[in-house]
């Protein structure tokens, strides 16, 4: 049985810092398409330099940029003109998906694309309806509780569903104001590094960045900068664990996902055999 590579990447891909291609750095890494073991592509790892430029054209996009303060029906509609974006190329990026992970590709377009495109639309709605709080326990006074950005996050996808899952992080960290630095498996780099691209037409300048490479060298930089702010990761425990400990050290809070890889209940009367 023959497997026919779905798309043919660009041979090289790197990271994307406003809008331009990252300094890179570090090592080549090969892309591989599972199907056959055979390398489709090279990436080119950020180093701690690369890592750098990409957390400060963020912070820059967010401490004199327009994104964090931006009218909330401009930031709705920015919102679905990402939606918008996946779905005119839902084919491509499906398939430069598929390229990189082997997932079936029918599946690719009518599930992770789909629900990648809804990320933004969910989050759009969200924030169209979100409202502040009063409190009015306190006699003479009224207190009231409203929600501001908190910076630059630090988005660190999965190799196992990477648009579906890196899309839940960009959504939701750009629809509260917050600006970007994306960092995807470097084994499962194509589909993400084409939207991110794609993305770049949409918002503004330094809002949505990627950096690329392995945890220890990229991950690693990205995670203990002192530009970042907020630290989102998907993957295993152990390196929850140290992903954790190093943010600590600049306080820098972490939301983390992990450990959990397509759990099944069974019940007693399941036939173990079969």
């Amino acid at each position: 049985m023959s497997f026919q590579l779905p798309i043919t990447p660009k041979p090289r891909v790197g990271g994307l810092v406003a809008g331009h291609a990252s300094a890179g750095g570090g090592v080549e890494l090969p892309v591989f398409y599972p199907a056959t073991g055979a390398q489709i592509s090279t990436l080119i790892e950020d180093d701690a330099g690369a890592v750098d430029q990409a957390v400060q054209a963020a912070r820059r996009a967010f401490d004199t940029g327009p994104w964090p303060s931006l009218d909330l029906t401009a930031r709705v509609e920015a919102l679905e003109a990402c939606r918008s974006a996946i779905l005119a190329n839902i084919d491509e990026l499906a398939r430069l998906e598929c390229a990189a992970t082997g997932l079936v590709l029918k599946e690719l377009r009518a599930r992770h694309m789909v629900r990648a495109a809804y990320n933004f639309r969910f989050f759009a709605e969200h924030i169209s309806q979100s409202a502040g709080q009063v409190y009015t326990q306190s006699e003479n006074y009224v207190t009231t509780v409203t929600r501001v950005p908190v910076g630059v996050a630090a988005l660190i996808a999965p190799w196992n569903a990477p648009i579906a899952l890196a899309t839940m992080k960009i959504a939701s960290a750009l629809a509260f104001g917050n600006t970007c630095v994306l960092k995807p498996s470097e084994q499962t780099p194509l589909a993400l590094a084409r939207l991110v691209e794609l993305l770049q037409e949409v918002l503004p300048e330094g809002v949505l960045n990627l950096v690329n490479g392995r945890g220890p060298v990229t991950g690693a930089a990205l995670v203990a900068h002192a530009g970042v702010d907020l630290v989102s990761f998907t993957g295993g425990t152990t390196t929850g664990r140290a992903i954790m400990s190093a943010a600590g050290q600049n306080l820098t809070p972490c939301t983390m996902e992990l450990g959990g890889k397509s759990a099944n209940v069974i019940f007693a009367s399941a036939d173990m055999d079969q």
